[in-house]
Formats: C-alpha cells, structure tokens, sequence
C-alpha cells in the first residue's frame, strides 16, 4: 500500500452559487442517477432493487465507500486462467497501467482539482486480456432525481454496459465486471449478482461468457464450455494509505 502526503479538502463550489461551498467529499457536484428501470441496481452501502429500503447507515456506508474509491484506489490485478494464464496489474503509484486520465503518480491530492472521474487500464496484446478501472461516484435515485426522498445513497457511473464498467476484466470470450446498474441481457451464457467480495463495497457482479451460466464466486468467476472452464479472478485491491 503506498503511503500518501496528508492533505485537507474543504469541500466544491456550488454550480448555482460561485459563494458556496458545498461540502460533498468530492470536488465536484455528483451526477443524479435514477436507477429504478434497470433490472439490476445497488448503492455501494447494500441497498438494492431487491431490498430497495435506504437507512441512514447505508447511505453513509455507500458515502464512505465511494470515497475511497475516489480518494485512495491504487491498483488491483485479475488473475487470467485461461489458454494463456496471465496476471494484469494495475498499480497507478508506479505508473503500471496502458492508458489513464492521469499520468502517474496520481496520488490521492491530485484528484482534488479534476471535475469528473478518472480511468486506467492495461491489456495484453496479442492475447487481448485486459483490464479497466473507471470510478465516478454517483448519487443513486430510485425514481425521479428531481425527489430527494427517493435518494438511496451513492454508486459508481457506468454506460450500464458491461463494457463500461467501474471494473472490467475482458479478452475475447468472457467478460466479467462490477459495476452499480444494468440491464440483464436475453441469453444463456450470462450471471448477475449482487456481491460485497470488493472490500465490502456492494456492487452488481455481471459474467457474460461460455455455454452455460457462469459461476460466480466473490472475485472469482468460471465461464463453463463444453471443452472445460476458464476462470478469471480478481485480487489485491490496493489503496493509498497516510502517515499517522
């Protein structure tokens, strides 16, 4: 884990008032989602479609999670034991990554001054392994954002499509990702879950890939085919930490 220079943030200046600051935990204004058509959806703290009742707690727990996320994400690798077995790294401290919003060190005082979210990703070629870290924090609505009654805590953006995930692990067959909201797709080679395996954030687990349902396993999945399985696995998420 490496170690960050401690810093303090004050909070974002309102899109409505230059005067205001407005003390999100973010520095900028967090984009209104309404989740509530999709078939699949989750805040970061557990509420889902499936449970969609928000507390108190789960809302600071999404708040707090997406935080973290934003602030202090370095790096994570997806195991490939494929045709091919490969491990991919992302590690933004040592700048191990293809393409990113940021060159590296991108450490956590730097996002201060960006007005959206941030990307990395690195693939293997010829093999076509890759993997994709996107993380945009959201305010999650279960009906109209206009009602902030229906505000159920915070998320991760994405196109809801696999392919757009806040996580991806991909190569030419299979694809297996996290990510907040998405629509289920009509055929057999696909799973969805809801699953708290990334450091207890809860996110919407999607496989799509192989002859029958893949079989979803916390960070683990195995694609099944009729010539055998292929799995993929995700490990050591790795986030910055400060000097006490």
């Amino acid at each position: 884990m490496p170690e960050s220079t401690p810093f303090n943030f004050f909070g974002s200046i309102s899109d409505t008032d230059p005067n205001a600051v407005l003390f999100t935990g973010f520095p900028f204004l967090l984009e209104k989602i309404d989740v509530s058509g999709y078939d699949y959806w989750t805040t970061l703290g557990g509420v889902n479609k499936d449970s969609p009742v928000a507390s108190g707690e789960k809302i600071s727990k999404s708040l707090e999670k997406a935080m973290k996320l934003y602030w202090n994400y370095n790096g994570h690798s997806v195991e490939f034991a494929d045709f091919s077995p490969e491990t991919l790294t992302i590690d933004i401290e040592q700048g191990i990554f293809e393409d990113g919003s940021d060159a590296a060190p991108f450490e956590p005082q730097d996002r201060i001054c960006r007005t959206s979210g941030w990307d990395f990703d690195q693939t293997n070629y010829p093999d076509d392994d890759s993997i994709w870290t996107n993380i945009n924090p959201i305010r999650m609505y279960n009906g109209s954002t206009d009602n902030e009654d229906n505000f159920v805590g915070y998320g991760i953006f994405g196109w809801a499509d696999v392919f757009d995930s806040p996580f991806l692990a991909t190569n030419e067959f299979e694809s297996f990702a996290f990510l907040s909201y998405i629509d289920g797709v009509s055929g057999s080679g696909e799973t969805y879950e809801y699953n708290d395996a990334i450091d207890g954030m809860w996110l919407v687990a999607v496989a799509y890939g192989g002859d029958d349902p893949p079989v979803i396993d916390g960070l683990t999945v195995d694609f099944i085919w009729d010539e055998g399985s292929i799995t993929f696995t995700y490990k050591d998420f790795d986030f910055y930490t400060y000097p006490t």
